[in-house]
C-alpha cells in the first residue's frame, strides 16, 4: 500500500477524514469544531507541506467560529454556518490529499 511520509497508510488518512465527516454531521457547534481542529492538526502536522497548509486553514476557520460565538449570533444561524464551513473544509482536505497521492504515484510510476 502506498504510504505518505508520515508513515500513515493512505487508507488510514481517508478513513480518518470519513470519520471526521460523520462526526461533524452527527454533532453540532463548537465541540465539533474543536475536535476537528485537534484531530486534523495532529494527523497532518508531520505530512507533506501541501497538506500541512490545510491545517493552517483549519485554525483560521476555528478562529472564525470563536468570533461567531463572541458575536452572539442566533444558535440556528451559527450551527448552520459552522456545519457548512467545515463540510467544505473537509472536502477540500480530502481532494487535496487525493491530488497529492495521485501526483506522487504518477511520479513513482514514471521512474520505473
Amino acid at each position: 500500500t502506498f504510504c505518505l511520509r508520515s508513515g500513515m497508510q493512505t487508507h488510514e488518512y481517508l478513513d480518518k477524514l470519513q470519520d471526521l465527516k460523520r462526526y461533524i454531521q452527527g454533532r453540532k457547534g463548537l465541540q465539533a469544531c474543536e475536535q476537528l481542529r485537534q484531530t486534523l492538526g495532529h494527523v497532518f502536522q508531520s505530512s507533506s507541506k501541501d497538506i500541512r497548509t490545510m491545517t493552517g486553514e483549519i485554525l483560521r476557520l476555528n478562529a472564525k467560529v470563536r468570533q461567531l460565538e463572541a458575536d452572539r449570533c442566533s444558535a440556528v444561524a451559527k450551527e448552520k454556518e459552522v456545519s457548512t464551513t467545515f463540510r467544505h473544509c473537509l472536502d477540500a482536505v480530502q481532494d487535496r490529499l487525493l491530488s497529492v497521492i495521485g501526483s506522487t504515484l504518477d511520479e513513482s510510476i514514471a521512474l520505473v
